[in-house]
């Protein structure tokens, strides 16, 4: 059973066995919180309400004072129980409706929304709306209406604070965001897991107010370590703790490749800056070089030492840096041959634009 109220939805669970009652608090973030005396039905997965009232109940005196149109709603919303996800749907009612009741078919295949209230008058209203429409799920669509919706709430929210508790908010969540760049920043010369909190605060705070929510792709039954687009922006390379490098198509979120040959697991991949090739590297202290087109390894160079930090291409992709133990060294793709650049202790460093220089960052901060 769920029991709506506002901000909170009351998931109450009756377990036979022992004759008890759960109950879990599930607090959703959506325009819905703020309204009531809405029509509502259940169906599979989902539960849809429909029109409803965002006044204050203070308003609403013995005597039925006059109740602006304004706060009385035309739109329908969606919850997914399985997801915990309430979002606006495209559809309307075609007149904004409070208290009224909403019924569903013999067959489920259509609603039937009668009666309620609208110009300070009860109606007699009978809406019939197909459910086909309603319960149809596009997961990436809903998921950036949902973003939207959650920040103008946050924006809302944070108006109707006083300006003392305002700048605590903001002060929280500069403190937030200061915690994500040091572990960015930290995170490029340790190698460490990614902490689950930080999901959360960047997509709320930091990626939904400066970038489109686009594609959600599952890569889920693998710990991934890293991701780079190809040039072209057509595919993605992902490297993984279980050793196979995946080559995935952005557009059907498909794996299309799979490379397998490194005995350890990798933390680096890369595509060539033409995109024919990727460069895989790590713990087993090997560097392969791959055919995107066929799959196929087609160089590989054992590095003798304790590990490899990091490896990039030139920008004309005939040159491959690499920093293992402290020494940065030059690899040639079309003589094999190898050689030692520098001794000074660094573990990453940058190829000019010209591809004639490298820039090193070592050891000693220098």
């Amino acid at each position: 059973m769920l029991l709506f109220c506002y901000e909170t939805i009351l998931s109450i669970l009756y377990n036979e066995n022992d004759n008890k009652f759960e109950f879990h608090k599930i607090r959703i973030l959506s325009n819905i919180t703020s309204i009531s005396y809405y029509a509502y039905v259940h169906i599979d997965d989902f539960v849809l309400f429909f029109g409803g009232w965002n006044g204050i109940l203070d308003n609403f005196g013995p005597d039925h004072d006059l109740i602006p149109n304004e706060n009385i709603s035309n739109k329908i919303y969606k919850y997914t129980i399985s997801e915990e996800r309430c979002v606006t749907l495209d559809q309307a009612l075609p007149i904004p409706l409070s208290c009224c009741v909403a019924t569903l078919n013999e067959d489920n295949q259509s609603v039937h929304i009668s009666g309620g209230y609208y110009d300070n008058a009860l109606v007699s209203a009978h809406i019939k709306m197909k459910i086909k429409e309603m319960i149809k799920t596009d997961k990436e669509k809903e998921i950036q209406k949902i973003a939207k919706e959650q920040e103008k709430i946050i924006i809302e929210q944070m108006k109707k604070l006083d300006s003392s508790t305002l700048i605590k908010a903001l002060n929280r969540k500069k403190k937030e965001i200061k915690k994500i760049l040091e572990y960015w920043i930290r995170s490029l010369s340790i190698k460490i897991g990614w902490i689950h909190d930080f999901n959360i605060i960047t997509s709320k705070y930091i990626l939904l107010r400066y970038f489109q929510f686009v594609k959600e792709i599952n890569c889920k039954g693998d710990r991934l370590h890293m991701v780079q687009f190809s040039p072209d922006g057509q595919k993605f390379v992902t490297a993984s703790r279980s050793k196979i490098i995946r080559i995935w198509d952005v557009n059907s979120g498909k794996i299309v490749k799979q490379l397998k040959g490194h005995s350890n697991h990798t933390d680096q991949v890369l595509f060539s800056p033409d995109g024919t090739m990727i460069l895989s590297c790590l713990f087993d202290n090997t560097i392969c070089l791959w055919n995107v087109e066929s799959g196929i390894e087609i160089k590989k160079l054992e590095v003798h030492a304790d590990n490899i930090d990091t490896a990039h291409f030139s920008p004309d992709g005939t040159i491959i840096a690499f920093f293992s133990s402290g020494t940065t060294n030059i690899w040639d793709l079309q003589s094999g041959q190898v050689r030692l650049l520098s001794d000074v202790r660094s573990t990453f460093g940058a190829f000019s634009p010209n591809g004639q220089q490298i820039v090193l960052f070592t050891w000693d901060n220098s």
